[in-house]
């Protein structure tokens, strides 16, 4: 289903963006610790499939988000149906996709995707999105028109506060879930602070490392948000505009930076080293939180639930039978 933030993407495309370009990791702030708690064994890692994590199985899946986003897709298109007009089309493959960014980009260890650096470097360059909605569309999915002014009526007819797009999220209980992330666990999961003497150590070392191979870089995740890396550092040629559906321009440091980048973690088992750690704070956060993640368990089912009864409802109704009232939760 579309979202409506800027230059209206695809909801699908927008989820993708928020997980390429944020550090999904809980760090910084947060409960303050007498002690670190202790680590168990340290794992050697070297690719991002072998990255488990104790919280995972709370995290929202690619397959709950997907769920979600068709059923509020579907409540969206029969919300523009009313008005005559037909919704957008919408793909979910880029739900699959964020999960994957997930793994691969954390605020504890930046960037780890061995296989993708030597081609796409940090992979941080986003496809622009091809707005084609006319303003029609615009107005009634949104609530607003394309110049951000609201709209309250078409053609007569109330529009939903929010247009059909909020009309849909509403009826699943908001928007999807972004898969694989932290980001609606109770305090948006553990805070893992930066100062924990194990990071600064193995982030020194990481740092040293790059430094032989001519990088300078405090730890991964500046090495990951710098702003040489996708749309943020690279401009188009003069006097070209990148069409719709392509991505920026690469910056050329950016392959090397992030090739080196990845040999240092693999040599020195940072990844491994910095998943351990955070072990030991998914558990001690499950151990506080053990009631709210248990709600926040049964909400995602049920919503999970509900979005599954909406879809079917929906071939029934494709069927002859009558449409039944979707209430939000």
């Amino acid at each position: 289903m579309p979202m409506p933030p800027r230059g209206r993407a695809p909801l699908a495309l927008t989820v993708l963006a928020v997980a390429v370009s944020s550090l999904s990791a809980c760090s910084g702030g947060g409960q303050a610790n007498s002690s670190p708690p202790p680590t168990g064994q340290v794992p050697v890692i070297d690719r991002p499939e072998q990255i488990t994590l104790p919280l995972d199985g709370y995290k929202p899946t690619a397959e709950q988000a997907v769920t979600i986003s068709r059923a509020s897709h579907l409540v969206a298109a029969r919300c523009m149906k009313d008005f005559g007009l037909q919704a957008p089309e919408e793909t979910y493959d880029a739900f699959t996709q964020a999960a994957t960014a997930a793994r691969e980009r954390t605020q504890l260890y930046g960037y780890f995707a061995p296989a993708k650096a030597a081609e796409k470097g940090y992979d941080r360059n986003q496809v622009i999105p091809d707005s084609t909605l006319s303003p029609d569309v615009t107005s009634v999915l949104y609530g607003a028109d394309p110049s951000g002014k609201p709209v309250t009526s078409f053609n007569g007819r109330p529009v939903p506060k929010g247009g059909c797009w909020q009309a849909g999220a509403d009826a699943l209980g908001g928007p999807p879930p972004v898969p694989g992330t932290a980001q609606g666990l109770p305090d948006k999961g553990p805070r893992i602070p930066l100062t924990d003497p194990r990071l600064t150590a193995a982030y020194a070392e990481w740092s040293a490392c790059m430094k032989g191979k001519g990088y300078s870089y405090a730890n991964p995740a500046d090495a990951y948000s710098d702003r040489k890396w996708g749309a943020a550092g690279a401009t188009p040629a003069a006097g070209t505009t990148p069409a719709a559906g392509t991505p920026p321009p690469r910056s050329p440091d950016e392959v090397p930076t992030a090739e080196a980048d990845i040999a240092c973690k693999i040599s020195l088992n940072t990844v491994g080293r910095l998943v351990a750690v955070e072990t030991a704070y998914d558990n001690q956060y499950i151990a506080r939180n053990a009631d709210s993640l248990r709600s926040f368990a049964q909400q995602l089912s049920a919503r999970t639930q509900r979005a599954r009864a909406v879809i079917a409802q929906d071939g029934a109704v494709g069927q002859g039978a009558p449409p039944a009232a979707v209430q939000p939760g």
